[in-house]
């Protein structure tokens, strides 16, 4: 008996040890962004899986899945299954994390009922810069129609 319990002791501290959890993954909400410019943000394969605001439709690699992550933030997955993170150096985002720590937490910003906006780890807000091919980066200090973008639920 005692070895049973000893045992349950050892594989409870090696789940704990290689993050092993019962608890159930967290789910999200499915969604599509629109930018102020009426485009799409998508995942763009070609290029690295970074963001950019650049299609007229809406399919697969523009869909995202919206996840909680507790204390105002949310995080963003990819349909290639990676989590959306800022670059730290540049302010750029990609679809590229296969975890969720900092730099793929988002503050959600409610500007109107289909309207948001997301403010980054670095404090700054995304934007789909038009002027640099609507690519989308974490350095704006507020909110203005570029930091904008409608939210679709799926």
């Amino acid at each position: 008996m005692k070895q049973k319990a000893f045992l349950l002791l050892v594989l409870a501290g090696v789940f704990a040890l290689t993050g092993f959890s019962q608890e159930p993954a967290k789910t999200g909400k499915t969604i599509q962004l629109k930018s102020y410019h009426e485009k799409f943000v998508t995942a763009d394969q070609d290029k690295g899986n970074q963001l950019f605001a650049d299609r007229n439709n809406a399919g697969t690699l523009e869909t995202f899945t919206m996840i909680d992550q507790g204390d105002g933030k949310i995080a963003l997955k990819g349909s290639n299954g990676k989590y959306v993170s800022v670059d730290p150096k540049t302010g750029l985002l990609y679809a590229r994390s296969i975890i969720v720590q900092d730099w793929e937490k988002f503050t959600l910003v409610k500007i109107s009922e289909e309207w948001v906006a997301f403010k980054a780890n670095n404090g700054k807000f995304v934007s789909a810069d038009k002027d640099n091919k609507l690519i989308l980066i974490a350095n704006r200090d507020s909110v203005k129609e570029w930091e904008s973008f409608m939210m679709i639920t799926k």
